[in-house]
């Protein structure tokens, strides 16, 4: 599915789509101020699965974590790292 999100007048209701597909495991591809990102819920397996399958994102090579606040990062770090080994 493609859904386009207005950054100046967001739609709650698209706002809510992504937000369910990330619970539910999915991806999503975002624009940055240079390429394209894909993004997935650290804390859910299958998303984080899924994303590392989509990108060749292995133990040996990394990935970005990026979060809402800084105190989010170490947890979103463990999570991650043991979502890769596992």
């Amino acid at each position: 599915m493609i859904l386009s999100i207005n950054p100046e007048n967001p739609q709650p209701r698209n706002i809510q789509r992504v937000v369910d597909c990330l619970q539910q495991g999915g991806i999503i591809i975002y624009p940055t101020d240079t390429t394209y990102g894909l993004g997935c819920d650290i804390f859910n397996r299958k998303g984080v699965k899924k994303s590392c399958k989509s990108s060749n994102v292995t133990t040996e090579n990394r990935s970005l974590l990026s979060a809402a606040t800084l105190p989010r990062l170490p947890a979103m770090h463990k999570s991650a790292i043991s979502l890769l080994k596992s």
